[in-house]
């Protein structure tokens, strides 16, 4: 089972399925939020790699104060932009990504986890997302975007890139949330400092719960795709293992 660690508590009970809630454990650490663009374009991109990243040069150290919760506010109703970004452009490796003579990238900008409200762990899921929806106002996002298509337009051939923008998809902390039911709404899980690695992350087996195995970022041994492949197996392993015991 993927999940995040409010669920290696008693979010399994009967009553909790029943009512499905949303909500974490604080005292976890997690990496960081992420606000996603998703753009289909009715152009081709070709000054852009498969990887791309945007960095600030001028104002380093504001352009990290983006992870920071009233810097992002403030950002929002401000016109200065000093943020980092990444973007993937697909059909650089892959052209089926795409039609022909057209293209699609994805803009990650490092932001904020949601804020935990404890008002909103005693709402049912459904009012609670809507509720976190505050914490990215569309003004925000609108805010970012332009930022975002601001610091593209230094490329030559991504001038007026907005105009060839014919379909847009947003996820934000609160998507993820909803989507996949990640604690603070982070799609990178559990953050891997020394206190929550290998061994100091959550254990793939839960306490009290035998029959129950957890795979994911948030689990032994760690996030990014090669750990959680090496966790995937081991579980499946051990998976393997308790129902032969079962079977005898």
């Amino acid at each position: 089972m993927e999940n995040d660690p409010k669920h290696f508590g008693n979010d399994l009970s009967p009553e909790h399925i029943e009512k499905i809630r949303f909500d974490w454990e604080e005292k976890f650490l997690y990496s960081s939020g992420v606000i996603a663009f998703h753009w289909s374009i009715n152009k081709t991109l070709d000054c852009l790699n498969t990887h791309n990243v945007f960095m600030e040069t001028k104002n380093v150290r504001e352009s990290w104060e983006t992870l920071r919760r009233a810097s992002m506010k403030k950002k929002a109703s401000s016109s200065d932009g000093a943020m980092n970004f990444y973007v993937h452009r697909a059909t650089k490796m892959d052209e089926s990504a795409s039609p022909e003579n057209c293209d699609a990238i994805m803009v990650l900008v490092p932001c904020e986890t949601l804020l935990r409200d404890k008002v909103c762990a005693k709402l049912p899921k459904t009012e609670a997302i809507a509720k976190y929806h505050e914490q990215f106002s569309d003004e925000m996002i609108k805010h970012v975007k332009s930022i975002v298509l601001k610091r593209l337009s230094a490329l030559d051939d991504l001038k007026n890139l907005e105009a060839h923008i014919v379909h847009e998809v947003v996820d934000t902390p609160v998507t993820y949330s909803d989507l996949y039911n990640v604690g603070a709404g982070t799609p990178f899980a559990l953050s891997h400092g020394f206190g929550q690695l290998s061994i100091t992350r959550p254990s793939s087996e839960p306490p009290n719960k035998e029959k129950l195995l957890y795979v994911g970022a948030s689990t032994r041994p760690g996030n990014g795709v090669p750990l959680v492949l090496m966790g995937a197996k081991l579980v499946a392993n051990k998976a393997i293992s308790k129902l032969k015991n079962i079977m005898g």
